[in-house]
């Protein structure tokens, strides 16, 4: 230790990493004072990994940090406890000694965990100051190093231990507005929103001010937690404390408007803030484009239309628009493309193409493709889309279940069976599948494959059964279509599948599909009953079964069956396709009896749907729309 603290004196730093390295070999272990001499010819020969070690190893003996007591230590009874006391409310000078010593090197250990993102590190260290009550960093700025890996790494509860223990501690390290600000910061990217808010009561108790970014943190960290109603009351509080809104604020505000349910309300404050952002036309106010598009898109038609003529002008003004505000237009033709499918879905795709063009800046991401999958499928353009799904990486198509399952439809609708096969089984087989991905995955295997796919569809169960999970009537349902579509039908197959489903599993499109196996097999009558018991039961098939069911039955001549079909879709008000009424009215008209006719009739009353929509399919479960 003494040759150690030497050769610091006179810079013979290669002789102190030697002769550390010879006792590292020797089992000997560093003193403290050594410790230091020994990270400090670390740090000169830029071995970082070397400085860690000695320090986890420092940090890991007891008897170089015993010299303290930890902060839970019992103390005795009566005199003795009061001595105890006394000696313990402030350090000996020998442990001051050691303290300086501790504080260098804990405020190196810090500053390295921080700058190489070293969680471990940092978790080492806090228990450091939670177990030891005098340890201490030099200054605010150690323990800001220390949140901010905590920050990184999504621990934003050690994070706030952090700062409570700068609250602990004697001295001027006391948490600043920086140190909040860096806590906050924690919680609301997690969406811990009422942490969050605990954090800010503090800051309040202890009459630390709050500056634009701490309200900036709450009121954006609201609007990603779609609760504009507390974003909205804590701008109201900032500008109470006469604190005025940054460009981060406003943009966080104008998004705001977006979420509010009450219109007339939005429309109010959106105005307000355009107003304090001032003209977006200008080049300073980029900013504010991407938030103007947001809160515009999620309005009335009028003011979608009006967001995309936001980025035209900004195109108009010579400036590229970034990925945010085209991803703000996409959405906007998402939502109008039903009242002009054409020209919404071919604005998609001048986007989709412009963004190509545009660089970096402007390069599609995963939302891109999600909305602009969305407005093609609604737009019934599954080539262009499958055309697009081509050009992405399949891992992309895998890893993300909303780009995958459209591009799969889209191949199907155009004839590319293979590549949704092979597609669909990367999808199935991908770990961490979710149980909806499963479920839509077995419908599409019995009813859009053709032949269906009954032994793809079983493996599913038997992988659900694996992940613990029950396997729900939408599976079964499937399965039972699969069963009837197969050539030839496995009508035995089917029967045996639903006399084994459970009760509550028994009606709507398993009851379906068994009143079809049923018509095959010329019993008629146990076909009313499960028309009947799908009343009872208020659990109707979906449309698209039904009407196979309806025409099964008008073939077969089965009219009451047939005319009970139809009044169910009527009843649980259903709907039927433009080409299922026309294949409808085509078997009538090829049999033109008095009860087919009357068929016709009823089907007058029918609502007719877009082609583009399927009604009883199972689905993946979609979020709300988040940039």
């Amino acid at each position: 230790m003494i040759l150690i603290g030497a050769y610091r004196r006179t810079q013979e730093l290669d002789k102190i990493v030697g002769l550390h390295k010879a006792m590292l070999a020797a089992g000997v272990d560093v003193w403290l004072p050594a410790a230091s001499n020994v990270m400090y010819a670390y740090a000169k020969q830029g071995d970082v990994e070397a400085e860690f070690e000695t320090f986890q190893a420092l940090a890991s003996s007891t008897a170089q940090v015993q010299m303290v007591g930890t902060q839970n230590k019992s103390s005795s009874k009566g005199k003795k406890k009061d001595a105890t006391s006394a000696s313990a409310s402030s350090p000996t000078p020998q442990q001051e000694k050691h303290l300086l010593l501790w504080e260098r090197l804990l405020s190196r250990a810090m500053y390295l965990s921080s700058e190489h993102h070293r969680l471990d590190m940092a978790s080492l260290i806090l228990s450091l100051l939670q177990r030891y009550r005098y340890l201490r960093a030099s200054g605010p700025t150690d323990y800001m190093n220390l949140i901010k890996v905590f920050s990184q790494a999504s621990r934003p509860g050690d994070a706030l231990q952090v700062m409570v223990l700068m609250n602990q501690r004697k001295g001027e390290a006391k948490p600043s507005t920086l140190h909040y600000n860096a806590v906050l910061h924690a919680f609301t990217r997690l969406e811990r929103m009422a942490d969050a808010e605990a954090v800010f009561e503090e800051m309040r108790m202890r009459q630390v001010s709050a500056d634009a970014a701490t309200f900036n943190m709450l009121i954006s960290g609201f609007e990603r937690a779609r609760q504009p109603d507390r974003a909205l009351a804590f701008y109201e509080e900032m500008t109470r404390r006469g604190i005025k809104a940054d460009a981060y604020v406003l943009n966080s505000m104008i998004s705001v408007t977006a979420d509010l349910r009450n219109r007339t309300q939005a429309n109010g404050l959106l105005t307000r803030f355009r107003t304090l952002a001032g003209d977006p036309e200008e080049a300073s106010n980029d900013i504010m484009f991407g938030a103007f598009m947001h809160a515009l898109a999620k309005a009335d038609v009028k003011s979608r239309r009006e967001a995309l003529e936001l980025l035209e002008t900004f195109k108009a003004s010579g400036r590229t628009p970034n990925t945010i505000m085209y991803n703000e237009a996409m959405y906007v033709t998402y939502r109008l493309v039903r009242d002009d499918p054409t020209g919404m879905s071919e604005r998609a795709l001048r986007l989709y193409h412009e963004m190509l063009s545009h660089g970096p800046s402007s390069m599609p991401n995963p939302l891109t493709y999600r909305r602009l999958f969305k407005c093609l499928k609604q737009a019934c353009r599954f080539q262009e889309l499958a055309d697009v799904a081509a050009t992405l990486p399949r891992e992309m198509l895998v890893k993300h279940d909303r780009l995958g399952v459209p591009a799969i439809l889209a191949s199907l609708r155009v004839g590319q069976s293979d590549r949704a096969r092979d597609l669909l089984g990367d999808l199935v087989l991908k770990p961490n599948t979710s149980y909806d991905t499963y479920r839509w995955a077995t419908f599409v295997y019995c009813t859009k494959l053709d032949p269906p796919d009954l032994a793809a569809a079983e493996t599913i169960l038997g992988l659900v059964e694996e992940q613990g999970w029950k396997a729900d009537r939408g599976f079964y349902g499937s399965l039972l279509r699969g069963c009837w579509a197969a050539n030839p039908k496995q009508i035995e197959k089917a029967f045996d599948v639903y006399h084994n489903l459970p009760p509550a599993f028994q009606g709507g499109d398993p009851a379906a599909v068994a009143a079809l196996c049923h018509v095959d097999r010329g019993r008629l009558d146990r076909v009313a009953g499960l028309l009947q018991e799908m009343r009872d039961r208020d659990d109707v098939a979906g449309a698209d079964i039904l009407v196979t069911l309806l025409e099964s039955l008008l073939i077969s001549e089965s009219w009451k069956n047939a005319l009970s079909v139809v009044d169910v879709i009527i009843d649980f008000e259903l709907s039927m396709t433009r080409s299922q009424r026309r294949q409808i009215e085509a078997l009538v008209h090829g049999n033109p009896k008095g009860p087919a006719l009357e068929v016709l009739e009823r089907l007058a009353l029918l609502p007719v749907r877009h082609e583009g929509e399927v009604e009883g399919v199972p689905v993946v479960e979609e979020d709300e729309e988040e940039e």
